[in-house]
């Protein structure tokens, strides 16, 4: 059984719990965050527990998820289904421990508190990451600029049979965003979902006028969620 990996092993300022860090960056500017993302940054790199999670994965990332992360917008244009990536996640991914928590940049996509993912799921162990892509600044979020919201998600693994590939966060192009990649068929399952700010700034790309950025204020907010 792989072990929980801790961001907090070490404390950061006053901040001790992976929902009061998700409130933290929804409150806080950017910069404000390069401390945080240093302090997490170092905490990963002197952990066992990634390192054990990082020995399980294959040598080189698999081509088809090496395409996935690399440019996900295309991925998903080019793909009716995700069979390949998923079978590449079955394959040489590990069973994540129950307890640990994940963070992903989100707009919560219906009335439902619970829904069955269809798609593998990005989440990072960096909460600094789940922001800049709920805000658009990886590119590929434009919906959550046209809803007008965003969820920092808070993910707690609740069983023993959630896989997930483990991306290495060295010699790679995006490692670091720390990305954990979940396969389809996940149940994800609101336990509670608070709004901290209608004043958070969201962007996309113009589709008028390339290469200029819309912006618009909107709410974010920070979003328990149980994963099984």
């Amino acid at each position: 059984m792989m072990p929980i990996v801790n961001i907090f092993a070490t404390p950061f300022e006053d901040i001790k719990t992976h929902l009061e860090v998700a409130v933290y960056i929804a409150k806080t500017d950017h910069n404000e965050h390069i401390k945080l993302k240093n302090h997490i940054n170092h905490v990963l790199d002197k952990s066992i527990e990634y390192k054990c999670w990082q020995n399980a994965m294959p040598t080189c990332i698999p081509t088809i998820l090496s395409k996935y992360q690399r440019d996900y917008g295309k991925y998903i244009k080019s793909h009716t289904n995700f069979l390949d990536a998923d079978k590449e996640i079955n394959k040489n991914g590990i069973i994540l421990p129950q307890g640990q928590i994940l963070f992903r940049g989100s707009a919560w996509c219906c009335e439902s508190a619970k829904i069955i993912t269809q798609k593998p799921i990005s989440t990072t162990l960096c909460p600094h990451i789940a922001i800049m892509e709920a805000k658009g600044c990886m590119g590929y979020h434009d919906s959550y600029y046209d809803k007008g919201y965003i969820d920092i998600c808070v993910i707690r693994i609740v069983d023993h049979q959630t896989k997930a590939f483990i991306f290495k966060p060295r010699r790679t192009k995006l490692g670091h965003e720390k990305e954990v990649l979940l396969g389809s068929g996940v149940t994800l399952e609101i336990r509670s979902r608070n709004l901290v700010s209608e004043n958070f700034t969201l962007s996309k790309s113009d589709p008028i006028n390339i290469g200029t950025t819309l912006s618009k204020q909107g709410c974010i907010y920070v979003t328990e969620v149980d994963a099984y």
